[in-house]
């Protein structure tokens, strides 16, 4: 008898990162015989798109609902999104003889924590960050508002709540895993399976792309054929580090005097365009180009390295980039800072690139200086690192290990 799951995302399938750290997981493991009836909350979807989507879901095993996003009122929001959850939640098991609930995210945790305690329903808490942290370094919760530093502190009761009650935790950083058994719990007794934003490495892949592709975008994008290009994937807002980034390029392109600074993001173009302008960079240096996620890869082929700084604080400890994975998949290395997640061991250990240790014009001549002599190996080599920690197949194989043992028990 195939196993009944529950899955439960605070985030969307119909986002990119919905299409990137959600699906790919799912079809693995429906086609490892699990029944996934997976509940959503999706930002902007029509009825036609759902519809596509449900019916694409459901021949591979996913039984798929969604609730639509609440945005405003703060807290009172996120109050009532969760009643909707439950709501649904309560369908499903009443439907069907679910055997986990496995919860993405803090806001979903709560929800199945509340059937751990109430019906005994194993849950597996699969937190993807620190939730309250990463809302207070972001600024979105100044603690120095009284309602903010309330809500933050009543966070961190139930964290403590989560981890001590999941029957799985999923963290994506070994970083991470540390936090929650020396700073939060402080105990070294729970399931803690480390499980990283993984990469579809048939999708990310440079030997499937045309020979002659490379040249075809250059010539689209208006990159001159003898250019050096870094580029960056993804947005620019929060945790990434334009002004920083762009400061650094400035200085990179004085010493390499043919580079070209590529965003392949859905960025508004004037948003990344102000912030160079702002920093009296020369714009005739950068492109920017919004791809849908089917063809970044694409568009990736023009790249010799891949820059990006994200704003090393407390809560990033136990993140780990999704365009790390994407980069090293497509045969890139990467230029980036330290003090996020596990990045700093992994190219360090396996010269999977450049780390900038600091903000400074110091610290960027350091980094240039080490880029300018770096040796580059084969696109083979990246690729490797990619496949020995990041590879979704792998990610796939530990969920399914963690589901067997919970039903198991």
């Amino acid at each position: 008898m195939p196993n009944h799951v529950l899955y439960l995302s605070y985030d969307g399938i119909s986002d990119p990162l919905g299409q990137s750290q959600i699906l790919p997981y799912l079809k693995g493991l429906a086609l490892k015989g699990n029944v996934i009836h997976l509940v959503t909350t999706e930002k902007k979807i029509d009825k036609e798109t759902a519809i596509q989507f449900k019916n694409n879901l459901s021949q591979i095993g996913i039984n798929w609902q969604y609730i639509d996003y609440t945005k405003r009122p703060p807290i009172v929001s996120t109050l009532y999104d969760i009643w909707k959850l439950k709501r649904k939640v309560n369908n499903i098991l009443k439907a069907n003889d679910i055997k986990l609930i496995h919860c993405r995210g803090y806001i979903t945790g709560l929800v199945g924590l509340s059937y751990k305690l109430t019906k005994s329903i194993p849950f597996i808490f699969d937190m993807r960050g620190l939730f309250a942290d990463e809302r207070k370094d972001s600024g979105n919760w100044n603690i120095k508002n009284p309602i903010y530093n309330k809500v933050y502190k009543w966070f961190k009761k139930k964290e403590i709540k989560l981890f001590k009650n999941a029957d799985y935790i999923i963290s994506l950083t070994e970083k991470g895993k540390q936090i929650i058994e020396t700073e939060i719990v402080k105990s070294s007794c729970l399931k803690i399976e480390i499980i990283p934003c993984c990469v579809d490495l048939n999708k990310f892949d440079y030997q499937k792309q045309e020979g002659s592709l490379k040249n075809k975008i250059k010539k689209e994008l208006n990159i001159p054929e003898d250019a050096f290009v870094f580029a960056y994937l993804g947005s620019v807002g929060t945790w990434y580090m334009l002004d920083e980034m762009i400061e650094f390029f400035k200085l990179l392109s004085e010493r390499i005097t043919n580079s070209i600074f590529l965003f392949i993001s859905n960025e508004q173009p004037a948003i990344i365009e102000n912030a160079v302008l702002k920093k009296g960079a020369d714009i005739n240096r950068f492109r920017m180009t919004s791809q849908p996620s089917s063809m970044v890869p694409q568009y990736l082929t023009v790249s010799d390295w891949g820059l990006f700084f994200i704003l090393p604080v407390f809560s990033k400890k136990a993140s780990s980039p999704t365009k790390l994975a994407e980069f090293l998949a497509m045969g890139i290395p990467v230029i980036t800072n330290s003090g996020v997640g596990d990045v700093d061991e992994l190219v360090n250990e396996n010269n999977a690139g450049i780390l900038v240790d600091g903000f400074t014009d110091k610290a960027f001549n350091v980094a240039i200086q080490k880029i300018i002599a770096f040796e580059r190996s084969e696109k083979s080599f990246y690729r490797a690192i990619s496949e020995k920690y990041f590879d979704v197949e792998k990610g796939i194989e530990k969920y399914s290990e963690v589901y067997k043992k919970i039903i198991k028990n």
